[in-house]
């Protein structure tokens, strides 16, 4: 005796007709008749009268209607009771994340999460791409938020797709320079050459520094390079005070509330993209899944 036999047999008490039980389970009428054959045969009892146009139901039958609807409203109760619990216990989810990714993608996922987990507990450490890779290979956290370059073979993982942004409606991370109007010769346009961008007094994360040296080289640009380090706010700060114009990904451009400054796409473009990755052969929860699904 199956749950989907019971639905079957209800079905059938309920419409008193092998046709409109099918009808409304969606089924055929041959494979339902054998499903109820096989219920009787296994019971040992005849659980409805044939008659011309319709299934009356026997004693055992009704019997059995009885049982049967009991049954079914356990499991919905315990169905709806094992989903609670899995939701009020405490999620634990450690992530690792570029700090520009803190402060714009994962709030926002994160409240889309926590709608369906409350009680979601989340541990992140900030750091720049190789140390969340130190972290994921030493398993401190479950999963990573960090940009490309890394090293494929090592971990699985999913690309982050931005919205699409500017007129072109790019989707991937492309750079930008950031800095106040006068470093700039026009003010109108969304977009300054490679060429261009190159001569100004750059600030860059030490991070794209090599990236970005590549980029210059194919255009046989030599860039006046006046600032290297290591945080993404670092520049932004550098960008606001006038000292120079900031090299970065278009999302971490979004940290900048001050609208003094201009963002400009750079061309052609060159792109950074953010992926999540997490060691390979990694076994996570139901809720975990579910976050990670988020992201794509």
């Amino acid at each position: 005796m199956t749950i989907k036999q019971l639905i079957y047999f209800l079905k059938i008490a309920e419409t008193g007709n092998l046709t409109k039980a099918a009808q409304l389970l969606h089924m055929s009428q041959p494979p339902l008749s054998y499903q109820l054959k096989l219920l009787e045969e296994e019971l040992d009892v005849a659980l409805f009268i044939r008659e011309a146009h319709n299934m009356r139901i026997t004693d055992e039958g009704a019997y059995l209607e009885d049982m049967a609807n009991q049954i079914l409203a356990l499991v919905t109760k315990t169905q709806k009771e094992i989903k609670q619990r899995s939701r009020a216990t405490s999620i634990h989810i450690n992530i690792g994340t570029v700090s520009s990714v803190n402060h714009n993608l994962l709030p926002g996922i994160v409240g889309t999460f926590k709608k369906t987990y409350p009680n979601a507990i989340f541990n992140i450490y900030d750091g720049n791409s190789f140390r969340i890779m130190e972290l994921l290979n030493n398993h401190v956290i479950d999963m990573g938020i960090l940009r490309e370059p890394f090293n494929r073979d090592l971990y699985e993982f999913t690309k982050i797709t931005n919205t699409p942004r500017f007129p072109d409606n790019e989707t991937d991370d492309f750079f930008v320079v950031a800095g106040r109007p006068e470093l700039f010769n026009t003010l109108e346009d969304e977009t300054i050459s490679l060429k261009n961008a190159a001569a100004l007094p750059l600030i860059l994360h030490r991070r794209y520094d090599e990236y970005f040296m590549k980029q210059c080289a194919r255009e046989h640009l030599q860039p006046n390079i006046i600032c290297l380090n290591d945080n993404i706010t670092t520049s932004i700060e550098w960008a606001l005070n006038g000292v120079g114009a900031a090299i970065m990904p278009y999302t971490s451009s979004l940290l900048i509330r001050d609208p003094g400054v201009l963002v400009k796409k750079i061309t052609p473009p060159f792109y950074s993209n953010l992926y999540l990755i997490w060691n390979t052969g990694a076994r996570f929860s139901k809720p975990i899944h579910e976050f990670m699904a988020l992201f794509k």
